[in-house]
């Protein structure tokens, strides 16, 4: 049921060949796929076998900057393919602007999503305001790691504006970004 080929340089070729087979899995609940070299290239071959992945609850794709935002947008709408997902690790994939917005069109549909983790991804204020629009719409939403990225404090204001609508996130990271005192103070006030 799980699978973690983690670190191992399979690269998109790697990825193809492990998707054509991936796909006859169908228990398969478990795909860490973290630091091998996959672009946009293995993120589409990877977004054509989810809907086969009926089972699959967690995802690790992060320390995988090549993905990118086209990446990011093959996976974010692969991810309406698979209601199970839970955990969703996009760290370090060079998320930027337009996966953001992917990712905030699909949270709405990801019913059992309960963390999302973003961190190291440059992520500015405006791809947080994208963001933050659609997690009041993520029902199950507990854990979010926004650290190591480049929100500062308007990004906060957008974010603390919308935390009261999101009373089952239990744990929010936000270390290690652009923010000031008074942020990390609208943030807590909220």
């Amino acid at each position: 049921q799980d699978l973690h080929i983690s670190y191992a340089r399979i690269g998109d070729q790697g990825l193809a060949m492990l998707s054509s087979a991936v796909h006859a899995c169908p228990l398969l609940a478990s795909l860490h796929l973290a630091g091998n070299n996959i672009s946009s290239e293995g993120a589409w071959s990877l977004a054509a076998v989810m809907p086969d992945l009926k089972a699959l609850t967690e995802l690790d794709i992060s320390n995988n900057v090549q993905l990118g935002q086209e990446g990011v947008s093959w996976l974010a709408s692969a991810f309406l393919e698979a209601p199970s997902l839970a955990h969703i690790d996009l760290g370090g994939t060079d998320v930027g602007l337009i996966g953001a917005m992917r990712l905030s069109a699909a949270l709405p549909r990801l019913t059992a999503l309960t963390s999302l983790s973003l961190p190291l991804n440059e992520l500015d204020d405006t791809a947080l305001e994208q963001l933050a629009q659609a997690l009041p719409l993520a029902p199950r939403l507990a854990h979010l790691d926004l650290s190591d990225n480049a929100i500062s404090d308007e990004g906060c204001f957008a974010l603390a504006a919308i935390l009261p609508a999101c009373p089952r996130l239990a744990r929010l990271r936000l270390t290690r970004n652009r923010f000031t005192p008074d942020g990390a103070r609208r943030l807590w006030a909220s």
